[in-house]
């Protein structure tokens, strides 16, 4: 049974973008066939995906075979008699890339907001279309400022839009908005901010619109806490009803979008966007594997100044960072500081010695467990390395991309956050030595110093320590 309309809309918003870039050879093999009868739109859309995804296995295919597979799908459709949900359908699986492709599905909507009652849910809808055909900039499609502005100004000033993000008539809402530029993000900074108040109504289809929008919200200009708190509380409870939502069959609403939208959800919702992270004690993190096995908690380590490097395998600048926190340690040699490598459980390992590639860990926990050691020998971590239940990109510390470092003080409370380990060594110095003052613990005298001159540089934290 080919999915829902609803599940096909949300499949193809992730692949969209990235499949622009797609460059090479031509793919060596012929395309399968596509069933020569009419099918329904859910039908063609999923010959559409099958028919691609056996392109990329089998070579490398160029941008200009994947708008000729556009073509060839769109033939097999009049553009000229659809209704909205259709033209919707279609443009959420990418199939309106092409320039005539576009073209013809503009001047439908066109066709259809002349038959339309002003001001309604219906208009509103069309209009959220014709934004993402002619105002969302694509490889050959360069909207200009003026003509963008004129697009969201018809959305965003719409009485009815409301009611259509309600229905999940405004799908792909959150696609436009990220796509605009820095001055209309300006100009409409209120109508933006609306919208996100407006979302927290969203059907539960729209959830991958509310993931994109608090994305782009650090890209709207002057908005306040209280703005922002508010749209994150309206977000976070449509996500919750998004990720939970199935379709008649049971399947989620969101499709393949759902892991990213309920990532998102988990970083929204975390520790460190609420607020309860810096200056709280550390989150929980549940340790599954160490490779210090006296080390079964966080908890272990109060006392210590621990470094918290959170990385993977798979992740080229988290290895190459290794040698700036190898650099660490040996200045912080006899000093409570220390690192922890934490990471979560991904399936495969990389980086062991004498493989080419991964090795295949896919539902085998204690073999990924196992291979952890030989990856520390390799690459020369002598510090201890903990797989934790959560998830490598930790929501309550908003990791959003690794390497990600926090740093921990010695009663086990988060005091630095989203530092990078290949930061220079005096910076880092800096955050840890002011905490081993606050510990009453004379930091390592830095190379060509003297002893007063160490002095002299620590007594200005010294005064900052708490109570002192």
């Amino acid at each position: 049974m080919p999915p829902t309309r609803t599940t096909l809309r949300m499949k193809a918003l992730t692949p969209t973008i990235a499949l622009l870039a797609i460059a090479g050879s031509a793919f060596a093999q012929d395309e399968p066939a596509m069933d020569s009868a009419a099918p329904d739109l859910d039908a063609l859309v999923e010959a559409y995906f099958e028919v691609w995804d056996e392109m990329r296995e089998t070579g490398q295919p160029t941008y200009e075979e994947w708008i000729a597979l556009h073509e060839k799908t769109l033939a097999k459709v009049d553009l000229t008699t659809m209704d909205r949900d259709g033209l919707a359908t279609l443009y959420a699986a990418g199939l309106f890339n092409g320039d005539e492709a576009r073209e013809a599905a503009t001047a439908r909507v066109a066709k259809l907001l002349d038959q339309t009652e002003e001001a309604s849910e219906d208009e509103a809808s069309l209009l959220t279309l014709d934004l993402l055909l002619q105002g969302v900039p694509t490889r050959t499609n360069r909207p200009t400022p003026q003509a963008q502005s004129e697009h969201i100004a018809a959305v965003l000033n719409h009485p009815k839009l409301h009611d259509a993000v309600r229905s999940g008539g405004a799908m792909s809402i959150g696609r436009a908005i990220t796509a605009t530029s820095r001055e209309n993000m300006e100009t409409y900074r209120d109508g933006i901010l609306a919208l996100g108040i407006m979302l927290a109504d969203a059907s539960p289809e729209m959830g991958l619109d509310g993931a994109i929008f608090w994305q782009t919200l650090e890209r709207v200009p002057d908005v306040t806490e209280q703005e922002r708190e508010t749209i994150r509380l309206g977000l976070v409870g449509m996500l919750r009803r998004s990720v939970e939502a199935t379709d008649e069959d049971g399947e989620p609403v969101l499709g393949e979008t759902l892991a990213y939208v309920r990532n998102t959800l988990g970083r929204m919702d975390g520790a460190a966007i609420r607020g309860e992270l810096i200056d709280h004690p550390v989150p929980e993190m549940t340790i599954t594997w160490s490779s210090d096995e006296s080390m079964t908690s966080f908890e272990d380590l109060k006392g210590k100044i621990v470094v918290v490097d959170f990385w993977a395998t798979w992740c080229g600048p988290c290895i190459a960072s290794f040698p700036k926190l190898r650099e660490m340690l040996d200045y912080y040699e006899g000093k409570p500081v220390t690192i922890v490598g934490v990471t979560s459980l991904q399936g495969a390992v990389y980086g062991l010695p004498d493989q080419d590639g991964p090795v295949d860990c896919e539902d085998d926990p204690q073999k990924e467990y196992g291979l952890m050691p030989a990856v520390m020998e390799e690459h020369g971590v002598t510090w201890p390395v903990v797989f934790t239940e959560q998830d490598v990109f930790n929501p309550d510390f908003n990791v959003s991309g690794i390497p990600h470092v926090a740093i921990i003080d010695g009663k086990g409370i988060v005091r630095h956050n989203g530092l990078h380990p290949a930061m220079p060594l005096e910076e880092k110095a800096e955050i840890i030595d002011a905490l081993l003052v606050e510990m009453g613990i004379e930091p390592p005298m830095p190379e060509n110093a003297s002893p007063s001159e160490n002095q002299n540089q620590n007594e200005g934290p010294a005064e900052n320590k708490p109570g002192g």
